[in-house]
C-alpha cells in the first residue's frame, strides 16, 4: 500500500496560498494548461496545478480579466461539471434489470480496484472503524461482511424459489441488529484464507449476476418483494451499495493509515 505525497511539499503549499492571495488581489497576468504566471512572478506547477485552478475558477471569473484567461480556465469548468454529471449518473438508483446488472460490474470493479492495493499482508489488521458503533475490523472482516450480505440474498430467493418462509434479514436477527448480524460475519468466514475469501466473494457475486439474468424487469421492479421493496432494489441494496460504501471505507482507512505512518 503506497502513501500518496506531493512532490512540492511545503513550498509548494506556500506558493499556492501566495497564488490564492495573489489572485484575490486582482494580479492574475496570464494562464496556461500546465503553468500559472502571476504578477509579481510565481509559477505553480505539478500536482498543485489541480488546487490552484479549483481556487482560480471562484477568483478569475469574478474579475474583468482578458477573455483569453477565461478560455484557459473554462475547460477546467466544463471537466469538472462533466465529472459531476457522470458521478450522478453513477449513483443513480437503477430502476431496470440492464441498470442493476452494470451497477454491481461498476462497483465491484471498483471493489476490486481497491481491494488489490492493500497488501494480503495487512488484510487481518483490526484497524478499521466496524460496522458496529464502536467496534474496530479489518479488511478480512470487510470482505466476509460483503460476502454474509450476498450469500443471504441468495438464500432469501432460494428459500422463497422452493416455497418456504423467509427471515428477514436473517434467523435470529431483525433490521434494527445489523452491527450484530456484522459482527457474525466476522465470526462465520474468519477461519478462511484471504484469498480463498475473495474467491467465496466473487462466487457468490456471479452467482447472484446469474439469478438476475434469469428474470425480466417485471419480476425485478413491477412489484414488491419484500414488504414495500421490489425485488431488484433489495438485490442492489445487498450489492453494489454495500460495495461502494467498501470502496469508502477502504480509501478512508488507507488515507488514515498513511496519514499515520507520515508523521511517525
Amino acid at each position: 500500500m503506497r502513501c500518496r505525497r506531493s512532490r512540492s511539499g511545503d513550498a509548494g503549499g506556500r506558493q499556492l496560498r501566495q497564488a490564492a492571495r495573489s489572485l484575490d488581489d486582482g494580479l492574475l497576468t496570464r494562464a496556461t494548461g500546465n503553468i500559472i504566471a502571476l504578477s509579481p512572478p510565481l509559477i505553480v506547477t505539478g500536482d498543485r496545478i489541480g488546487k490552484l485552478f479549483a481556487r482560480l475558477r471562484k477568483v478569475a471569473f469574478s474579475y474583468p480579466l482578458d477573455p483569453r484567461h477565461r478560455r484557459v480556465l473554462q475547460p477546467m469548468q466544463d471537466r469538472k461539471t462533466l465529472r459531476g454529471h457522470r458521478k450522478e449518473r453513477e449513483m443513480t438508483v437503477p430502476a431496470s434489470k440492464d441498470e442493476l446488472l452494470q451497477a454491481i460490474e461498476r462497483e465491484y470493479g471498483k471493489l476490486k480496484r481497491e481491494l488489490g492495493q492493500i497488501p494480503l499482508a495487512r488484510w487481518r489488521e483490526k484497524t478499521m472503524e466496524g460496522h458496529a458503533a464502536g467496534t474496530s475490523m479489518s479488511v478480512h472482516d470487510l470482505v466476509a461482511y460483503l460476502v454474509g450480505w450476498n450469500e443471504l440474498v441468495l438464500k432469501w430467493h432460494a428459500l422463497k424459489a422452493a416455497g418456504e418462509p423467509v427471515d428477514f434479514p436473517e434467523t435470529g436477527y431483525k433490521w434494527n441488529e445489523l452491527g450484530r448480524l456484522a459482527q457474525k460475519f466476522y465470526r462465520d468466514y474468519e477461519a478462511l484464507g484471504d484469498e480463498e475469501l475473495l474467491v467465496k466473494l466473487d462466487t457468490a457475486k456471479a452467482r447472484i449476476i446469474g439469478l438476475i439474468e434469469q428474470v425480466d424487469d417485471e419480476t425485478l421492479y413491477g412489484r414488491p418483494w419484500y414488504e414495500k421493496w421490489t425485488q431488484g432494489r433489495m438485490i442492489q441494496f445487498n450489492t453494489s451499495s454495500p460495495y461502494a460504501n467498501a470502496c469508502g471505507r477502504l480509501r478512508k482507512w488507507r488515507k488514515n493509515e498513511c496519514a499515520a505512518s507520515t508523521a511517525l
